[in-house]
C-alpha cells in the first residue's frame, strides 16, 4: 500500500495525485519523505506547498542534500524553508545558513539570519555582532531581540544599536534600555538616549525619554532636559514622562514642583498628581487648587481624585472655598468631596 501511494503521486490524474498525498500523510511515515523530493519543483503550488510541508515534517540528520536543494530553489519560499531545515540537516547546515544571510530576497536573508541568531552557546554574542553589520534593518532588529533575552548585555553592541540609522532599531534598543535596569549606569548610554529624546518624533523618543525621567534624580542634565519637556508635547511623550517621573520620588527632583505649578501641561500634572499620597505632593496640589489661572478641568480632576482618600486639612480648607466657586463643575465636586469628608468625621 506504501509504495502504491508513493507512486500515485505521479498519476496522470490529478485527483488520484492528492489523494496519495492526503494518505501518506495519514501514514506519517518518515520514508515517504523521497517520494515528495520530485514535487518540489511541481507546476502546482499546491503539490510545492505539500511537498513543504512534507520536507519540515519528516526531515533529520542526513538530509543535507534535500535542504542544499531548497536552498538554490528559485522559490523564495522554499529558500525561507531551508533556513529553518538547514540546521536539522545535519553537518554543512550552518555553511548552508551563511550563504542564505547574503540571498537576493530579503524575507530569506531575515529568515536566515534569525536561525544564525537563534544558535546557544559561546558564538552568540559574535553572531549578534555580525547580524549589527547587516544592511537590513529587520536583521539588525533581530539582533536587538536576540541580544535583550542575553543573560549578560554586551554594552559596546548595545551603543552600536543605539547609534543606528533605523527608527525600529532604535526603538528596540532603547525599549531594550527600558527593560534592563543594570544598564543604567552607563554615561555613554545615557548621552545617546538625550540625542535620541531631543530627536525627531517617534516611538523611540518617546521611549527614551521614559527612561531617561526615571533617572532624573541622579544627573542635572537629564533633569534639566525633563523641564523642559514638561511644557507639553504628543499624548505619548506626556504619557512616557509620566510613567518614568512616577517610578521616583518626582518631588525631589529640582524645579519640577515649580513647573508643576506654573507651565507644564495639564496632562502631565493630572497624571502625577493623582493617586500621589506623599506629603511632599500636598503644597503642590494645595497651590494649584488655588489657582484660579489653573484649569476647571484640571482643578475637578484632582479634587475627584481625593474622595475616598485620607485628605490633608491645608487641601480641605481650599476645597471648602471652591465649593462656592461660580462654576458649577468645581462647586458641585469640591461639595462631593467635603461631604465624605464631613461623614467620616
Amino acid at each position: 500500500m506504501k509504495r502504491s501511494a508513493v507512486s500515485r503521486l505521479f498519476h496522470k490524474d490529478e485527483r488520484q495525485r492528492r489523494r496519495a498525498v492526503r494518505k501518506l500523510f495519514e501514514l506519517d511515515d518518515p520514508e515517504y519523505l523521497s517520494g515528495f523530493i520530485p514535487l518540489l519543483n511541481d507546476e502546482d503550488p499546491w503539490f510545492r506547498q505539500k511537498a513543504m510541508e512534507a520536507m519540515g515534517r519528516w526531515l533529520r540528520d542526513g538530509h543535507g542534500e534535500v535542504v542544499g536543494m531548497l536552498a538554490k530553489s528559485a522559490y523564495v519560499e522554499q529558500r525561507v524553508l531551508a533556513t529553518r531545515l538547514a540546521l536539522r540537516s545535519g553537518e554543512g547546515g550552518s555553511e548552508m545558513l551563511l550563504a542564505l544571510c547574503k540571498d537576493s530576497e530579503s524575507s530569506v536573508r531575515l529568515a536566515a539570519w534569525k536561525a544564525m541568531l537563534g544558535v546557544d552557546g559561546e558564538g552568540a554574542t559574535a553572531v549578534i555582532a555580525q547580524a549589527f553589520k547587516s544592511e537590513d534593518s529587520g536583521v539588525r532588529q533581530a539582533a536587538i531581540r536576540r541580544l535583550s533575552i542575553m543573560e549578560v548585555i554586551d554594552v559596546n553592541l548595545l551603543r552600536t544599536a543605539l547609534n543606528d540609522s533605523s527608527n525600529r532599531v532604535l526603538d528596540a534598543a532603547v525599549s531594550l534600555v527600558a527593560r534592563r535596569p543594570e544598564l543604567n549606569e552607563d554615561s555613554e548610554i545615557d548621552g545617546l538616549l538625550i540625542t535620541i529624546a531631543t530627536g525627531e518624533e517617534g516611538p523611540m523618543r518617546t521611549a527614551a525619554i521614559g527612561v531617561l525621567a526615571s533617572k532624573s534624580l541622579g544627573s542635572p542634565n537629564i533633569a534639566a532636559l525633563v523641564l523642559d519637556l514638561t511644557e507639553g508635547g504628543s499624548a505619548g511623550l506626556v504619557s512616557s514622562l509620566a510613567t518614568g517621573l512616577r517610578g521616583i520620588p518626582w518631588w525631589q527632583v529640582e524645579g519640577l514642583a515649580n513647573k508643576l505649578v506654573t507651565t507644564a501641561d495639564d496632562r502631565l500634572v493630572a497624571r502625577l498628581l493623582r493617586g500621589e499620597r506623599s506629603d511632599e505632593a500636598v503644597p503642590i496640589r494645595n497651590t494649584i487648587l488655588s489657582d484660579p489661572s489653573k484649569s476647571v478641568v484640571l482643578r475637578a480632576r484632582l479634587i475627584e481624585d481625593l474622595i475616598g482618600r485620607r485628605v490633608d486639612e491645608t487641601t480641605l480648607d481650599i476645597v471648602s472655598s471652591l465649593s462656592k466657586s461660580d462654576d458649577e463643575t468645581l462647586s458641585t465636586i469640591s461639595r462631593s468631596l467635603l461631604s465624605e469628608a464631613n461623614s467620616l468625621n
